[in-house]
Parts: structure tokens; C-alpha cells; sequence
């Protein structure tokens, strides 16, 4: 990084805090400030690509996501096995193939940084598909169940009696419940501002 950037030190710093308080959310925007500080600079081979990519990939923002790997040297994409993972991730969401992504997300030994961070991916993304049963069926097999939301059989049938769905054992079919809609939670502009305040207080 150029010397008027932010420090490897700092951004390790930043970026632990927030990945040991699980603020995986803020994580994205945390990355996108310090990397604004050096902007019209190359990122060094030492910015966290892998969680820069799965911050977004938390947020469901595909299309920063997207953009960040335009970004990204064409030698740290063929030489980081774990960030060649985490766009797996990526291209199995905006291809809406959910069994790849459940396959992405559970087909790579993950490094301890991004390991939490993929595991709440993981379970964010199987609460989607529930709710995506919930709202689209009535009733269907166990094992298309388990397929979508990438768990075996058993495991399905357990998630599915802990939210009140009943199943017929001897058909093997799912009868799912309407999941109670929740209002959306709106991006606060303030609180991009809020995150840039904090990662610039860090200098001080």
C-alpha cells in the first residue's frame, strides 16, 4: 500500500475487531472506507480480499461484490485458493443455484478469519431458503426439501418440526406454515458515515 494509506497493521487491526465482536455486517463498508483511503492506489497482496468479498456477500450485495473482483489483481485470483472459494459463493448466488451455493460454502477449509464469517453466511442463507418454502409451498418431499437447503435428510425433518411444519413418515412430505413477514431492515446513510468516522478514529 502506498505509505499515505491506511497500515497492514491497521487494517489487520480494524478488521479483527470486527470479526471478534461478529459485526459481519459493518464488515464490507469497514473495507470500503479504508479502501477509499487509497484510492487511485493497487491494494497490496496483504488487503483481506477474502473477507472484503464475503462482507459483501453477508449484506447480499452481489453487485459490489462483483465490482471488488473486478479490482482484484488477476495473480492474487489465481493464486489464492480460498479467495477463488469465496467467488464460488458468489457466482452460485447470482446464478440462484442453491445447491452450489450450500456446495461453495461447505466445500472449502476455510481459514480461521472467514470461517465465522461463512458460517453466518450459511446460516442466513438457510433461514432465506425456509422462508422461501414457507412462502412458495404447501407441501413438498423431504428430499427436495433437503436439497434447497443443503442438509441431509434427517436434519431437514428436525428444522422442519422445530418451525411447527408437520411430516408424513410415510410419504416422506413436508407440510410447511406461512412464515411471518418482517419489514425490511433500509440501509441508514448515517451509518456508512458512522463506520468511516470509527475506521478514521482508529488513526488518531
Amino acid at each position: 500500500m502506498s505509505d499515505a494509506g491506511p497500515s497492514n497493521s491497521r487494517t489487520y487491526e480494524v478488521v479483527q475487531r470486527a470479526l471478534t465482536q461478529r459485526q459481519f455486517h459493518d464488515l464490507a463498508c469497514i473495507l470500503d472506507a479504508l479502501e477509499l483511503e487509497v484510492a487511485g492506489s493497487a491494494l497490496d497482496a496483504d488487503w483481506p480480499y477474502v473477507l472484503h468479498l464475503l462482507g459483501h456477500v453477508i449484506l447480499q450485495d452481489l453487485n459490489s461484490a462483483r465490482f471488488l473482483w473486478k479490482r482484484i489483481p488477476q495473480s492474487m485470483k489465481l493464486s489464492n485458493p480460498e479467495l477463488q472459494a469465496a467467488w464460488r459463493i458468489v457466482q452460485a448466488l447470482w446464478q440462484h443455484d442453491r445447491p452450489e451455493v450450500h456446495r461453495a460454502l461447505k466445500g472449502y477449509a476455510w481459514t480461521q478469519p472467514a470461517q465465522g464469517l461463512v458460517t453466518a453466511i450459511g446460516e442466513e442463507f438457510g433461514m432465506q431458503m425456509f422462508k422461501l418454502l414457507s412462502t412458495s409451498y404447501s407441501s413438498m418431499y423431504v428430499d427436495e426439501a433437503a436439497r434447497i437447503l443443503g442438509v441431509t435428510t434427517a436434519e431437514t425433518i428436525a428444522l422442519a418440526l422445530q418451525r411447527g411444519w408437520s411430516v408424513d413418515p410415510t410419504s416422506k412430505i413436508l407440510t410447511t406454515t406461512k412464515s411471518r413477514e418482517r419489514p425490511e431492515q433500509k440501509t441508514d446513510v448515517s451509518h456508512l458515515q458512522n463506520l468511516t468516522d470509527y475506521v478514521f478514529q482508529l488513526e488518531q
